[in-house]
């Protein structure tokens, strides 16, 4: 979000879109995270799934906005 919210502020679409790929990175990095986590046992299966899917939402729904602009 905080990506998002600085590259708004450079009001140039190829500055915001650069941007909006720091936070498709940032998603893949949550999904290792979320790896390891569940690899350590500091989350269950369930966790695990539901937070995976949440940042796969998130990385689509950047990569949408990213091809609009």
């Amino acid at each position: 979000m905080n990506s998002i919210a600085g590259g708004f502020e450079w009001r140039s679409n190829k500055d915001f879109r650069q941007f909006l790929f720091f936070v498709k990175g940032s998603s893949g990095e949550v999904r290792n995270m979320l790896h390891l986590a569940k690899e350590f046992k500091y989350i269950d299966e369930i966790e695990y799934n539901r937070f995976l899917e949440l940042s796969l939402d998130i990385s689509k729904m950047t990569a949408s906005l990213i091809e609009k602009l």
